[in-house]
């Protein structure tokens, strides 16, 4: 378990601030297949329910002013785990939140995409700008949108507490947002299924200050069966 960065989030709400609490989807069939989903509409499995309720009863005591979550079934899923303890926050439901869309590599699993595009699959291994997935949107414009979506909602909602539910890919790119990596061979940092990470903006600044805690996985019997 990797957790960067941690300190007691409830208090850390500073003057002239935005905050975005930023939670990747529990797992899926297909993260523990090791295929790559992309924007398939995939389900939360067994295991990524568990993980998800815990991270639901973490956030239970949270105070969020607005949530925006990625318009897919695994997204929508953990936003409602997350949810049923926030019944009047309001809720906006966006493809701009979905992950990465790698086209005609979407279903298909690691071992296949290695041996079928070794070249691409280096760069995306290597978060290459020049990364571009047949039928899918390029690394370059995947950050880029993700850079649009984070300014405009930060513009609209200074000083508030927003919570995100989305995915693996759009956190590593709000990561990079963060701590100012801008050129080709990004950074990849690791990213677990239910995880919480916390973003600030203050001054036009993006600032890191927690990432991928999972330290809450304790809360129910869901550690004896949850592999991260």
């Amino acid at each position: 378990m990797t957790t960067l960065f941690y300190r007691k989030i409830y208090a850390m709400k500073t003057a002239d601030s935005t905050e975005f609490y930023v939670v990747r989807h529990g797992q899926t069939a297909a993260n523990l297949q090791a295929r790559i989903q992309g924007q398939q509409d995939t389900l939360l499995d067994e295991t990524g329910e568990l993980q998800v309720n815990c991270l639901a009863e973490f956030l239970k005591d949270a105070k969020f002013d607005i949530v925006y979550v990625s318009d897919l079934k695994r997204t929508r899923a953990t936003a409602a785990a997350i949810m049923q303890y926030h019944p009047d926050t309001p809720v906006f439901f966006t493809p701009e939140l979905r992950e990465w869309h790698l086209g005609a590599l979407e279903g298909r699993s690691f071992a296949e995409l290695n041996a079928a595009y070794p070249l691409l699959m280096q760069q995306i291994r290597q978060s290459s700008f020049d990364a571009a997935p047949p039928e899918g949107e390029s690394m370059l414009q995947f950050q880029e949108r993700i850079n649009r979506f984070m300014e405009k909602i930060a513009s609209e909602h200074p000083n508030q507490k927003i919570l995100l539910v989305t995915h693996g890919g759009v956190l590593q790119r709000i990561f990079n947002l963060a701590v100012g990596v801008v050129g080709s061979g990004n950074l990849r940092p690791l990213c677990h299924n239910a995880s919480l990470s916390v973003f600030q903006r203050r001054n036009a600044q993006w600032q890191l200050a927690v990432w991928n805690n999972t330290s809450f996985m304790h809360l129910t019997s869901a550690n004896d069966t949850i592999t991260l």
